[in-house]
């Protein structure tokens, strides 16, 4: 791939996450969702390990605001596939969605074992 063409994925890209999250603050977690997976294929075939890392932990706390906590987690174990080969600053925001999602399934498994 040469330089224009890196630029150019690199900014769709970026277009598309910058959609995805403004979609998120509307409250239109179905139209984020569809932007992420948008990402997350483009990612997939430009194989930019660390925007699908990206992506899925994108996934999965739109899976965690949807209330599908399973969903969530099964992105949290695609990620620990995924995050080997991630370092840097990419890996921040990739641990604070999995602490999100491992937090809140410890919260309600919590519930669910006292009622």
């Amino acid at each position: 791939m040469n330089h224009l063409e890196c630029r150019i994925s690199r900014h769709l890209l970026e277009l598309m996450f910058g959609l995805s999250r403004a979609y998120l603050r509307r409250g239109s977690l179905r139209e984020a969702q569809y932007f992420t997976d948008q990402v997350r294929d483009l990612a997939e075939a430009l194989n930019a390990s660390a925007l699908i890392c990206h992506a899925l932990a994108r996934n999965g706390e739109l899976a965690m605001l949807q209330g599908k906590l399973e969903v969530g987690l099964e992105e949290v174990v695609q990620l620990n596939q995924k995050l080997e080969g991630v370092s840097g600053t990419d890996v921040a925001d990739i641990y604070r969605v999995r602490g999100d999602l491992e937090q809140k399934g410890t919260l309600n498994g919590r519930r669910r074992s006292t009622l």
